[in-house]
């Protein structure tokens, strides 16, 4: 990562005396790397930090190491692509309960419903009511039309 010519060089064992972190007084054997920074101290020697000492004074002064930042970066993501599934399951559940109530008769719309991206493979959020067994009051019903039962378990819900 650092050229051959920085003052600063990314080693895998510290090479002089005393050939540890200045810091936790590891010598390595670890898989940690070490930052040499070409300084010396009279009756010390070599200063040396290792990976997860820089990575501690990294956090101390506010900067996140970037194996963290990944994580943290997925994790967002992952959320972001909940929060828009969930929004348009309740605005699904909205406009099935409005439909319910004939508050709003047609309010089935697309256009209230939010996308999710499409590098996410959603769930079928709306289903229709073509299945409707034979005699069934829903029968009748268009098939763009959501039942509450459509949507959520009752059975479910009346377990908890």
């Amino acid at each position: 990562m650092t050229s051959t010519t920085s003052r600063v060089q990314v080693i895998s064992v510290p090479i002089a005396a005393p050939g540890v972190c200045v810091l936790c007084g590891t010598s390595g054997g670890d898989n940690r790397t070490f930052i040499d920074f070409g300084k010396q101290l009279d009756w010390y020697g070599a200063i040396y930090f290792c990976n997860i000492c820089i990575a501690e004074i990294s956090r101390a002064i506010g900067f996140v190491p970037v194996d963290d930042f990944n994580e943290l970066y997925s994790d967002l993501r992952k959320l972001k692509i909940d929060h828009e599934k969930l929004k348009a399951n309740y605005v699904v559940i909205k406009n099935a309960l409005a439909n319910m109530l004939n508050d709003h008769p047609d309010n089935t719309s697309d256009d209230n419903v939010p996308s999710v991206p499409s590098d996410v493979e959603s769930e079928a959020v709306i289903e229709t009511n073509s299945e409707s067994a034979a005699g069934d009051t829903t029968a009748n019903e268009p098939d763009s039309v959501e039942r509450l039962d459509d949507i959520l378990d009752v059975a479910e819900l009346e377990s908890d």
